[in-house]
């Protein structure tokens, strides 16, 4: 968890990311959360930026907002941070449907935004078409055989893909999840 470097001395995350940029032939890009201080967070991003960070990812919560705690990402940082910087800023935190996307883009004036958790549920969701999470399912595992992972790892994104449908048929999440150990037997259960 990088974020909690953050409560470090600065100057080291700028030594790393000046060290990266001088001696890099590619772009530096940062990710950050932000500080319950505005103008804290506002340093951190400028200060990136005269280090040589060349694309900041902005996560609009702070380290703490984890869990159980988690709570609603902060756009107007975001906003506030494109403003201030001359690089790329890229939005993250609060985009749970397509829809999001749009209100993000028009909200921050960020030039991309990044989704993770709702990506694990719906491997479509920049699509904007409806979400069949039994055909997504059994492309994805399609995919899997091409391209063989840890088949434990597949399980657990199979998990988040299906919580819907698995729990309507919770029988099916513990065969999955336990009873499962080929991908022949995974694509039966899903099928």
């Amino acid at each position: 968890y990088g974020a909690f470097l953050l409560d470090d001395d600065w100057d080291v995350i700028f030594t790393i990311v000046e060290t990266l940029h001088r001696e890099l032939s590619v772009p530096v890009t940062c990710k950050i959360r932000v500080f319950k201080d505005r103008e804290r967070t506002l340093e951190l991003a400028k200060g990136l930026e005269r280090a040589g960070c060349q694309l900041l990812t902005v996560h609009g919560r702070t380290k703490e907002q984890r869990g159980h705690n988690v709570g609603m990402a902060d756009w107007t940082i975001i906003r506030d941070i494109k403003r201030v910087l001359s690089i790329p800023v890229v939005a993250n935190g609060n985009l749970q449907k397509f829809e999001d996307v749009t209100r993000c883009f028009e909200e921050t004036g960020v030039d991309a935004v990044m989704s993770a958790d709702a990506m694990l549920y719906n491997p479509t969701f920049y699509s904007n078409t409806p979400y069949r999470p039994l055909d997504v399912a059994l492309e994805y595992l399609d995919i899997f055989e091409k391209h063989p992972v840890v088949l434990a790892w597949a399980k657990g994104h199979l998990h988040k893909m299906l919580i819907d449908e698995l729990a309507l048929f919770p029988e099916y999440r513990e065969k999955l999840g336990l009873h499962a150990r080929t991908l022949e037997q995974v694509r039966q259960l899903v099928k």
